[in-house]
């Protein structure tokens, strides 16, 4: 199994049943030769991302419903479709190429035949007139999301946003103050073919330009931990708050260590033995010496108070769909509230605990942000630097199409 197409379509089918893209193309990638790696990825995560737009051209192009068309079919056919119409590849190699993944003699044929009318009469999409079909089919965006982008933000933002998160994230890392300085580092990756430019709002985060920071010497060597810009907000503001913290739900440990290793004395727990595993890996490699246990947070074996407990609390990872973009088809407004049940039991549990609770989300729904912490007592919370973040009351969210970064919700909550 080393054609790249024929690996993309099974990575698919494997994050269509369950799977997560990430861990999913890390399985998958080892399969095919280096210089298809790139190829393999963009073609999973942009099927991912693009999956509305591209099942609105099987839809219009098809004499079938998209729900009886068989799943691997449908799956070839948004690699053939999205081949032609996001990557550079020749539309009689994308035709060809997809064509060959499918055995049967009548699979074949109707593939072929959904992308040759493509190549032919192309689709017409939705417009701008047309608000919600546009954002829902043309750019790729689960309705109830679309709703909720038209509602809160008008078409504007909400185009920005739906651009925003059906592109690539950028990819930032957070230099280990402990090991060396941002100037150095940044020299060092050069010498391995890695650019980066300094992030204005903290002096040790690094944006990557150019290059794959995944596979340096430095990485391994604990130089650097790979971590979006929105993600080290939390640490720096709660390097502000405390210099002694809890983290009860620290796996793999980016913030746990953020803080660390500025200086703040640091306890880590979380409720997965697996992960904490993984998370005490991170540390060692970093060179930080973190207690860490394993707890559920929702019955805390802690006695006494913390003067700070901070709470990335599990969530639907909204603010990350440019980076797990299988989570947007898979996420509901049922599951959000179910989530927010989670998310309220935790802090309800923890908050006696701390005598502040920085609560710390990857995602800006109002159930598990606003929502959850609805009836709890919360104070002010400061930016890291001005201009950067949005606050509403109490409350900082990312501007994630501005500031290139995750979709975060920040806020500080106290005992009454």
């Amino acid at each position: 199994m080393t054609d790249p197409r024929f690996v993309a379509l099974k990575a698919l089918m494997d994050v269509e049943a369950g799977g997560n893209s990430s861990q999913v193309l890390d399985i998958y990638l080892k399969k095919v030769k280096p210089r298809d790696r790139g190829f393999v990825t963009e073609m999973v995560m942009g099927v991912l991302r693009w999956r509305g737009r591209l099942d609105y051209a099987v839809a219009y192009l098809s004499n079938k419903r998209l729900e009886k068309i068989e799943p691997y079919v449908l799956n070839a056919l948004r690699l053939g479709i999205y081949q032609i119409e996001k990557m550079r590849v020749a539309d009689h190699a994308a035709v060809k190429e997809t064509v060959k993944l499918l055995a049967a003699p009548w699979k074949r044929a109707f593939v072929n035949g959904i992308l040759r009318a493509f190549l032919r009469e192309g689709v017409r999409y939705p417009g701008r007139e047309d608000p919600l079909m546009y954002l829902t089919h043309t750019l790729s965006t689960p309705e109830w999301k679309a709703l909720r982008w038209l509602e809160e933000f008008g078409l504007e933002r909400a185009e920005a946003l739906a651009l925003y998160y059906n592109s690539p994230p950028p990819l930032y890392i957070r230099v280990n103050r402990r090991k060396t300085s941002p100037a150095q580092l940044s020299r060092r990756l050069e010498r391995e073919g890695i650019k980066t430019k300094a992030c204005p709002e903290s002096p040790f985060c690094l944006k990557i330009v150019q290059g794959n920071p995944r596979e340096t010497s430095a990485l391994r060597e604990g130089f650097y931990y790979i971590q979006d810009r929105a993600s080290q907000l939390a640490g720096l503001m709660a390097s502000g708050l405390a210099k002694r913290v809890w983290d009860p739900c620290s796996a793999p440990g980016g913030k746990a260590s953020h803080m660390a290793e500025m200086g703040l004395e640091v306890i880590s727990s979380d409720i997965s033995l697996p992960r904490l595993k993984l998370t005490l890996g991170n540390f060692k490699r970093l060179g930080l010496r973190i207690r860490v246990f394993v707890a559920d947070g929702r019955k805390p074996p802690v006695r006494g108070e913390f003067p700070l407990i901070l709470l990335d609390a599990p969530c639907s990872s909204m603010g990350i769909i440019h980076r797990a973009p299988e989570v947007k088809w898979r996420t509901t407004p049922r599951g959000l509230s179910q989530l927010s049940k989670l998310q309220r039991e935790l802090v309800k549990a923890l908050l006696p605990h701390g005598q502040k609770l920085l609560y710390v989300v990857c995602t800006q729904e109002k159930e598990e942000t606003e929502g959850t912490l609805e009836g709890f007592p919360t104070l002010p919370l400061s930016p890291p630097a001005e201009g950067i973040l949005e606050k509403r009351g109490n409350f900082l969210f990312t501007q994630p199409e501005i500031l290139q970064s995750d979709g975060m919700f920040y806020a500080l909550l106290t005992q009454e």
